[in-house]
């Protein structure tokens, strides 16, 4: 029993050694440390920055839709409808 533990503990070890230390490594690679640091100050993730763009796509369309309120009259107004 103590074989099947030790063998249980020992492929943990393994498995973060690779999830961590191999990946972490090869990540690291691809970037300098100094790029990383300035992506993480100027940009938003990418799924924010789609939030905001549709976000403001919708209220430009909002901003642009004729107000009813503009031309409003009072009904009892010669000029109205109503």
């Amino acid at each position: 029993m103590n074989f099947i533990k030790t063998n249980k503990i020992i492929v943990l070890f393994l498995f973060l050694y690779l999830l961590f230390i191999q990946l972490g490594e090869s990540f690291l690679s691809r970037y300098n440390l100094k790029d990383l640091n300035v992506i993480r100050k100027r940009g938003l993730p990418f799924g924010a920055t789609m939030i905001l763009a549709e976000q403001l796509e919708k209220l430009n369309e909002y901003n642009k839709k004729e107000r009813v309120t503009e031309h409003y009259r009072i009904p009892s107004d010669p000029k109205s409808y109503g």
